[in-house]
C-alpha cells in the first residue's frame, strides 16, 4: 500500500510527528538527494527535512496572503499589474488599456502599496512566478 510513496523517514521530529499525528512519507527518488544535501552541509537529515518543511510552510503562508491581498485589489489595477508582470512598459500599458500614463502610474503605486511591497521592482518579483500570460488573454482583449 504505497500509493506512489514507497520511503518513510521516521526520523523527521519526532516531537512534530508525535504532536500532529502524522508520519512523513518520502518518494524514494528524493531520498539520496535529501541525504546527499545533509552530508554537503555536514547537518542530520532531520534538521535538513525539518528546514525545508519550514520553508514549504512559509511560502505557503505567503502565497495565500498574496492571494488575499491581489483579491483586494481593482479590476482595472489587476490589469495593469498583470499587464507590468509581462513586461509591458507603463506607455504601453497605457495604450492597451486607453488609459492615461498617469492613470497607470497611479495604479502600480496603489497595487504595490496593497500588495505589500516596496517597489514595483519587488512587486514584479513576488509575482514572477504568476502566469499572467493566460490571465490577460482571459480578461484584457489585447490589439493584434
Amino acid at each position: 500500500m504505497t500509493s506512489g510513496f514507497d520511503y518513510i523517514f521516521s526520523n523527521l521530529s519526532n516531537a512534530v510527528q508525535r504532536e500532529l499525528g502524522v508520519q512523513i512519507r518520502l518518494r524514494s527518488e528524493h531520498a539520496p538527494i535529501l541525504q546527499n544535501w545533509a552530508a554537503q552541509e555536514n547537518r542530520a537529515l532531520e534538521d535538513v527535512l525539518d528546514e525545508l518543511i519550514a520553508n514549504a510552510i512559509q511560502q505557503r503562508i505567503d502565497a495565500e496572503s498574496m492571494i488575499e491581498r491581489w483579491a483586494q485589489l481593482t479590476r482595472r489595477e489587476r490589469e495593469v499589474v498583470a499587464l507590468f508582470s509581462i513586461d509591458k512598459s507603463r506607455g504601453e500599458i497605457a495604450e492597451i488599456l486607453t488609459i492615461e500614463h498617469n492613470t497607470v502610474k497611479a495604479h502600480l503605486r496603489n497595487a504595490v502599496q496593497h500588495l505589500d511591497c516596496e517597489s514595483t521592482r519587488e512587486m514584479r518579483q513576488k509575482l514572477l512566478h504568476v502566469d499572467f500570460g493566460e490571465w490577460v488573454g482571459k480578461n484584457i482583449h489585447l490589439p493584434a
